[in-house]
């Protein structure tokens, strides 16, 4: 895994450190959780087409 550095208000900072520490986790970690888990908007499309196409199945 190669470091970044994310240039953030300070207030965002805290928000995030706040966050993570009430998931016990670190600011790393849960903005990859983050990344990992949301959709990018061709994602939500190409999932909700292929949802749709198994309805249409049913």
């Amino acid at each position: 895994m190669s470091d970044a550095v994310i240039w953030v208000e300070g207030g965002v900072r805290d928000r995030l450190a706040t966050l993570a520490d009430a998931r016990g986790m670190s600011i790393a970690v849960l903005l990859q959780e983050f990344a990992e888990s949301t959709l990018t908007e061709v994602e939500r499309r190409e999932a909700f087409a292929r949802q749709q196409d198994g309805v249409a199945e049913s």
